[in-house]
């Protein structure tokens, strides 16, 4: 079974389990409010490499979000992961390897710039 901080869960729902397992462990932090705030902003996903076996927790923040508030939703997210006992992704009792991607900039849609225009006559 899957394990996200403690919780069991499917895969599929990692991403917003880990959302709400860091607001629950972040009850009793300095600084909780601000990072409320940013975190409410924020859009959280989570990808699996199956190449890597590598799980990507990916935490979109809107493009007008300042580099302080990332740098404060970074060191907090490291203070309240820290103080956890449980492993962030677990199958089976096994600890997964994991990463926490934190953006706020928009990915170029390569894909759309290249693409000719089709006409329908």
């Amino acid at each position: 079974m899957w394990k996200v901080l403690g919780v069991e869960t499917s895969i599929l729902k990692a991403g917003q389990v880990w959302k709400e397992r860091v607001l629950q462990l972040s009850k009793r932090k300095k600084g909780r409010d601000r990072f409320l705030q940013v975190l409410d902003k924020a859009d959280v996903n989570h990808w699996f490499d199956a190449q890597e076996e590598l799980h990507v927790l990916y935490v979109q923040f809107p493009q007008n979000t300042k580099a302080d508030d990332l740098q404060f939703f970074k060191d907090f997210v490291v203070k309240v992961m820290k103080d956890v006992p449980e492993q962030v992704i677990e199958y089976n009792g096994i600890p997964q390897r994991f990463t926490i991607v934190m953006t706020s900039e928009e990915e170029e849609d390569v894909y759309q710039s290249t693409k000719k225009p089709r006409y329908c006559d």
